[in-house]
C-alpha cells in the first residue's frame, strides 16, 4: 500500500544512509489508494527476491484452500468452497440489516472477534448506524447521546489543490507544513468560510481570518494539505470508535481501536488499547479525526486479523422493467413478501397473461416458486457483458477472504459478484505498464510467480520437505530461517517434486514416472490403446469411440476433453487414460507406480531420477487445453440455458401425459420440469417431444438437463435405429446435456425438514414425493452422482431410496461410495428399498403395481448403516439385514426403523423423529 511518492522518499532515505532496503510486500492485495503499482514495478525488474509463501495466518484447512484458489485466479472454486457461507439478499437495507443481524446476535465476548468488512464507504457507515441500534436497545449503549462532528478526507489530488475552486465553504484544510509569512503553523487546522476570486477565505479555531492563495504558496508547502468535510456522528457511553490519524504523543494509533467510557456535552472519556484513559474535547478538529469502529472498510482491515469475519460483495445492480417486457429466463430480484421475508434472487419459467393482467412465475436459489404482480421488476443484465463496480475487485475479496478462518459473505447476488471479481483484476495501472506493453507483461507474470503456490501451517502435509522439518512451536521464524537456508525452496514456478532433497545422493532408488507425461503419451493413440485393452469398439468417429451395450462406454478422442471417459453401466467418469487403465482391470490406489511403470512401458515413456529430472516442454499445450475445457464448459452452459428457455412449462403437454399416465404420479409436479416439443435425437437422426429436466450446480445455477424422449402417446421413447455396420440397436431414450458432475434434481423443497430422500432416478424421486411431500427429495442423472449432489444445510439424515436390483456390481460400488462419504460428513444414513416378488423393482414400480401404500410400507423399515465393512461379512446384522429386504422378510431388527411420521412433523427435532 504504498505510494510511488512514498516509495521514492523512503528508497532516498536509504541512499543517503548507505543503508540497504528490504521491501516486503503481497501484490494480490491492495494497492495505495494515490497512485501507486511501485512494489510490483520493483519485483518485476528485480533480480534479488525471495518468494515468502508460507501463510501463518489460517489456521483451518478449509480457510486455507479457499485463499490459494484466489491467489490463483480460481474464482468459481473458491465460491464452492465458500458456498455455506454465502448469504445472498438482493435489497441493500434487508442486507446490511442482516450483516447487522449476524453481528448483535453474537456474545458481547464473541463480537470482539468478528470483523465486518464493507468495501463501500456509504455501506460501512450504513452498518454501524444499524449496530447502534441494536446496542442501544440491548443496553451496551447507555446514558446521553450527543451529535459530533468528525473529520473525512476530502477526495482531492494534489493537482486540485492548487486552485482555489477546488475547496468550499464548510471545508477544513489542515497545514501539515507551516507557512510563516501567513502565521500558519505545521499541523493547525483551518475552515473554509468562502473565495474571493482566487483566494480562499480561512478562519483558524481562534477565529482569527487568513487569506490564502493557493498557487501563490504551494511550492512552500510541497503538497503539504489535507482537505476534509464534516459528517454528524452520534456518540455515547459504550461505543467503540475507531481512530482515522496518528497522534503517538497521545496514544492514539490510526485504525486503532478505543472504548467511550463517559460522554458530557462535547467531551469524551475514552479507553485505549494500551489501558490508558484520554479526555477528547470534541470542538476542536485535532480530535476529530475518528468514526464508529463496528464496520471498517477493506483498506482499514488489510493489516487485521480476526477469527471471525463477516464480508459485503457487490455485482452489476439490476434495473427497472416493466412486467410486460421480461422475458422467461430473465434473473430477477424477488421482493420480500408476508411470505417471503427476504429479497431473493430468482430466474423467470413461466408468463401468464389473463384479462389483461400479467403473472411472472419465478424460482429462486431454493428452487421454490414466487408468483409477482408487481407492475415494474429488478432485472439482472447480462453480467458477462455488463461493467462491474470497480470497488468489487479481487484485491479486496482477497483481503476478506484472509482475514482469519471463519468468513460469512453477504452478496447481493452471486454470480453478479463472481463476475465482478473475475473482471475486476489489476485494475490499477502504471503510465509506464500502458505504454510500454513488455513491461506489462513482465509485471503479471512477476505477481504470478510470487502467488502461484502458497503454502500454510493448517495444511503441514503440503508444506515442502524442508518446511515440515522446522521447529512448529516458532512457525514464522522458523520459515524465514527455511528461506535464508534455501531459497530454491520458495520458488513458486517450480514443482512439489523439484523441491524434495536427498540428503544419501548415493542411495539407489526407483525409477520414478512424471504422470503427466504419461498422459500425454498415451494420448498420442488414445483409440489403440483402449482398443488393446478393450477390444475393437461398436462405435466411433473422430470425436469418440464407444463400447458395451448401447455404446455405454465412450471415450473422447479429440478436443480440449481427449482421454475423457465415462462407464455408465458402472457410474464411473475419469478424465484421462491412466484413471481408465485402473478402473477397466480393477486396480488398487496402492499400485499407482506398478500402473505407471507399465503404462510407461507402453507408451514408450522412459523413467527419470533424482540427478536428471526431464522437465515437459509442453506446459504451454497443457493450459491451452485448460483454457479451452473452461471455454467449452461455458459454451455448454449457454446451450444447456438456451434450451431450456426455448422449451414451456409442462402443464398440458405430453411430459405431463407421461408422468401422469405412464408413471402414476399424482403429486404436484415441480414448477421447473419442463416440456420440448421438437428436440433433437442424434441416434434417430430427427426431432422427438422430450421432458426437460434440469439439474442444479452447488450454487443453485442451471449446469445440465436431462431429455426423456416421448413417443406420440406420451410414453417413453421406444424406437431403432441402424448402425454403422447396418445393424439394429435401441434408441436412447434418455440424454444429458451438459455437466453431470455434481448435479442435482430437486424434486421437493422443505426448509423445516431435517431428512433428505435421495433418489437413483426423477421418476423414483416422485414416487417418493407421493408418501412423503414434506420432505426434501433429490435425485441425480446417474447412480454415479449420487456421491456429488448438493446435500441442503438443514439435512442430519439421508435416506437413499435403491433399486432392487441385488446391488449388483455395477451400481453397488457408486452406492456404497456415496453411502460412505455421506457418514464421513456426519450425516445419519439409512438405506430403502422397494419390496416386490419381481427380480429388480423400483419405486416407481412398486407404485404403479402396488400402489402409494406399499411405498410407505418400505419407508417404515429402512436400513440404518453405521459401517459399510459390515457389507464384506455375510453374518453381520447388516449383510442379514439386506437379505431380508431381497427376500422381502419385514421382520425388523435393531437397525429397522418406522420413519412413517417423522418427515410429516416439521416441528420436531431429529432426536424426536427417531424414536418413532
Amino acid at each position: 500500500m504504498v505510494s510511488v511518492r512514498d516509495m521514492f522518499a523512503f528508497l532516498n532515505i536509504a541512499l543517503q544512509l548507505e543503508g540497504r532496503a528490504i521491501i516486503v510486500g503481497d501484490a494480490r492485495q491492495l494497492p495505495s489508494i494515490e497512485a501507486s503499482r511501485i512494489y510490483p514495478l520493483l519485483l518485476s525488474q528485480s533480480n534479488s527476491k525471495v518468494i515468502m509463501n508460507m501463510n501463518t495466518r489460517l489456521k483451518t484447512k478449509a480457510a486455507l484452500e479457499i485463499m490459494q484458489d484466489v491467489y490463483a485466479l480460481r474464482i468459481e472454486e473458491a465460491f464452492d468452497k465458500l458456498s455455506n457461507n454465502l448469504i445472498e439478499i438482493p435489497n441493500r437495507a434487508e442486507r446490511l440489516q442482516a450483516m447487522a443481524n449476524y453481528y448483535l446476535g453474537a456474545t458481547k465476548e464473541a463480537r470482539e472477534q468478528i470483523m465486518p468488512m464493507l468495501p463501500l464507504n456509504a455501506d460501512r457507515v450504513e452498518f454501524n448506524h444499524l449496530v447502534r441500534a441494536g446496542l442501544k436497545k440491548e443496553g451496551t449503549l447507555s446514558g446521553i447521546e450527543i451529535s459530533a462532528e468528525i473529520l473525512v478526507a476530502k477526495d482531492l489530488t494534489r493537482s486540485e489543490t492548487q486552485y482555489a475552486q477546488s475547496f468550499e465553504a464548510g471545508d477544513w484544510i489542515k497545514f501539515n507544513v507551516g507557512l510563516n509569512r501567513l502565521g500558519i503553523n505545521k499541523g493547525e487546522h483551518f475552515l473554509v468560510e468562502g473565495l474571493k476570486e482566487n483566494i480562499v477565505l480561512l478562519r483558524d479555531q481562534t477565529g482569527q481570518p487568513v487569506h490564502w492563495d493557493p498557487t501563490r504558496f504551494l511550492v512552500d508547502f510541497k503538497g503539504g494539505i489535507k482537505v476534509y468535510t464534516q459528517e454528524t456522528r452520534g456518540i455515547m457511553a459504550g461505543d467503540i470508535i475507531r481512530w482515522k490519524q496518528n497522534d503517538e504523543e497521545r496514544g492514539m494509533i490510526n485504525s486503532e481501536t478505543a472504548t467511550v467510557v463517559s460522554v458530557k456535552e462535547q467531551f469524551l472519556e475514552v479507553k485505549l488499547k494500551n489501558g490508558e484513559r484520554l479526555p477528547l474535547d470534541l470542538r476542536k478538529a485535532e480530535n476529530q479525526y475518528w468514526d464508529h469502529a463496528y464496520g471498517a472498510t477493506v483498506h482499514i482491515v488489510q493489516g487485521l486479523d480476526s477469527p471471525n469475519s463477516i464480508g459485503h460483495g457487490l455485482g452489476a445492480m439490476p434495473y427497472d422493467r416493466d412486467i410486460d417486457t421480461i422475458k422467461i429466463g430473465d434473473s430477477i430480484v424477488i421482493p420480500a413478501s408476508k411470505d417471503n421475508e427476504l429479497s431473493k434472487v430468482g430466474r423467470v419459467i413461466n408468463i401468464l397473461k389473463k384479462d389483461g393482467e400479467t403473472e411472472i412465475i419465478a424460482v429462486d436459489r431454493s428452487h421454490h416458486e414466487h408468483r409477482l404482480l408487481d407492475k415494474v421488476l429488478q432485472v439482472y443484465p447480462d453480467f458477462r457483458e455488463s461493467k462491474a463496480p470497480n470497488i468489487s475487485s479481487l484485491e479486496s475479496f482477497l483481503v476478506m477472504a484472509t482475514r482469519g478462518d471463519h468468513l460469512v459473505m453477504f452478496v447481493d447476488n452471486s454470480d453478479g459478484y463472481k463476475a465482478a471479481l473475475n473482471a475486476n483484476q489489476n485494475l490499477k495501472k502504471t503510465a509506464l505498464e500502458i505504454l510500454l506493453p513488455k513491461l506489462g507483461r513482465e509485471v503479471q507474470e512477476a505477481v504470478r510467480e510470487m502467488t502461484s503456490t502458497v503454502y500454510g501451517l493448517a495444511n503441514i502435509e503440503a508444506l515442502p520437505d524442508l518446511a515440515k522439518a522446522q521447529d512448529k512451536t516458532d512457525p514464522a521464524k522458523d520459515f524465514v530461517n527455511a528461506a535464508v537456508q534455501d531459497l530454491s525452496l520458495l520458488k513458486s514456478s517450480k514443482s512439489s517434486r523439484d523441491r524434495g532433497f536427498n540428503p544419501d545422493q548415493s542411495r539407489v532408488t526407483k525409477p520414478r514416472y512424471d504422470v503427466d507425461e504419461i498422459k500425454q503419451g498415451l494420448e498420442r493413440d488414445i483409440l489403440g490403446h483402449v482398443s488393446r485393452w478393450k477390444g475393437a469398439p461398436k462405435q466411433k468417429n473422430g470425436r469418440e469411440a464407444r463400447w458395451g451395450k448401447n455404446g455405454s462406454f465412450s471415450v473422447v478422442l479429440s478436443g480440449s476433453k481427449m482421454g475423457t471417459w465415462a462407464d455408465f453401466e458402472a457410474g464411473a467418469a475419469g478424465r484421462d487414460l491412466v484413471s481408465l487403465y485402473m478402473h477397466l482391470f480393477n486396480i488398487d490406489k496402492s499400485d499407482f507406480s506398478k500402473v505407471l511403470e507399465e503404462l510407461a512401458r507402453e507408451a514408450g515413456i522412459s523413467p527419470f531420477d533424482s540427478d536428471n529430472r526431464r522437465v515437459l516442454t509442453n506446459q504451454k499445450s497443457i493450459k491451452e487445453r485448460e483454457e479451452g475445457q473452461a471455454v467449452e464448459q461455458a459454451d455448454y452452459i449457454r446451450k444447456v440455458e438456451k434450451l431450456y428457455v426455448s422449451s414451456k412449462p409442462i402443464e398440458k403437454t405430453l411430459a405431463e401425459k407421461y408422468l401422469r399416465e405412464h408413471r402414476g404420479i399424482k403429486a404436484a409436479l415441480p414448477a421447473d420440469f419442463r416440456f420440448q416439443a421438437r428436440c433433437w435425437h442424434q441416434e434417430l437422426k430427427t426431432c422427438k417431444p422430450a421432458l426437460i429436466v434440469p439439474g442444479y450446480d452447488s450454487a443453485g445455477k442451471l449446469q445440465s438437463i436431462n431429455r426423456i424422449y416421448l413417443n406420440k402417446d406420451g410414453s417413453k421413447l421406444d424406437a431403432q435405429f441402424k448402425n454403422k455396420e447396418g445393424q439394429l440397436e435401441s434408441a436412447t431414450p434418455k440424454k444429458n446435456y451438459g455437466s453431470t458432475l455434481g448435479a442435482t434434481v430437486v424434486v421437493n423443497q422443505q426448509k423445516n425438514s431435517e431428512i433428505t430422500f435421495v433418489s437413483e432416478g426423477l421418476e423414483n424421486a416422485l414416487s417418493i414425493k407421493e408418501v412423503q411431500p414434506d420432505a426434501n427429495i433429490i435425485s441425480s442423472f446417474g447412480v454415479g452422482q449420487l456421491k456429488n449432489l448438493s446435500i441442503g444445510v438443514e439435512t442430519k439424515m439421508i435416506v437413499l431410496c435403491a433399486d432392487n436390483d441385488g446391488m449388483v456390481s455395477n451400481t453397488k460400488k457408486p452406492m456404497l461410495e456415496a453411502m460412505q462419504k455421506w457418514i464421513e460428513q456426519g450425516y445419519q444414513v439409512r438405506l430403502a428399498m422397494p419390496f416386490s416378488s419381481a427380480l429388480k423393482t423400483d419405486f416407481n414400480d412398486l407404485l404403479r403395481q402396488q400402489g402409494a401404500e406399499a411405498i410407505s410400507k418400505c419407508l417404515r423399515n429402512t436400513l440404518k448403516i453405521r459401517d459399510l465393512s459390515e457389507f464384506k461379512d455375510k453374518s453381520s446384522t447388516l449383510a442379514q439385514d439386506f437379505l431380508r429386504f431381497q427376500n422381502q422378510e419385514h421382520t425388523k431388527s435393531e437397525q429397522a426403523i418406522n420413519m412413517d411420521d417423522s418427515v410429516k412433523t416439521k416441528n420436531r427435532t431429529l432426536e424426536n423423529e427417531l424414536e418413532h
